[in-house]
């Protein structure tokens, strides 16, 4: 279950934009840390049952 909320950020603009891999694994607990002056600006999953 995700929930997330969209704001405005004084004072930032998007640059730079990147891509990472999936950063954990099925049944696996989710630890990303975001570099200093960074933001998350979207986000991508996948679901399977099966798994």
């Amino acid at each position: 279950k995700f929930q997330f909320q969209c704001c405005k950020v004084a004072n930032m603009s998007p640059n730079k934009c990147q891509y990472t891999g999936f950063v954990n694994d099925w049944h696996k607990a989710m630890s990303f840390t975001v570099r200093p002056r960074k933001a998350i600006k979207g986000v991508y999953s996948l679901h399977d049952n099966t798994k």
